[in-house]
């Protein structure tokens, strides 16, 4: 009899209103977290994509770099570089300019208001 008051007891205290209402809060203040935690997990994800693909981007130039390095340890790469960067020649070689037609630019039109039309039409 003792065991079924305190059944009763217990089944009135879990089901009352106070009770729901604090586990409830307590479920919404639990998801709160886990939802943050999706957020940080999500955001560090991208960033992680976007550093993966930066050291990619890193990686290749490096290897760009490197061959260009070793194209220039050459004396072919040393001259090719010097013609490029500093416009000379050796001796005996001539230079060929060749100059394109200078195209004369078109007098801008200006576009008159209809008063303006009007008014020329009238005094013409």
């Amino acid at each position: 009899m003792v065991l079924k008051s305190r059944q009763k007891l217990w089944h009135k205290i879990a089901l009352s209103w106070v009770t729901i209402i604090v586990l409830t809060l307590f479920a919404i203040l639990l998801a709160n977290g886990v939802y943050k935690i999706y957020k940080k997990n999500l955001n560090a994800t991208k960033k992680a994509d976007y550093a993966q693909a930066e050291l990619a981007k890193v990686v290749e130039r490096q290897k760009s770099i490197s061959k260009d390095l070793e194209h220039i340890k050459t004396s072919a790469g040393i001259e090719e570089e010097l013609r490029r960067k500093f416009d000379v020649s050796k001796a005996g070689e001539h230079l060929l300019v060749i100059v394109d037609k200078e195209v004369e630019p078109e007098a801008p039109t200006k576009k008159e208001s209809w008063w303006q039309s009007l008014w020329r039409k009238l005094v013409e």
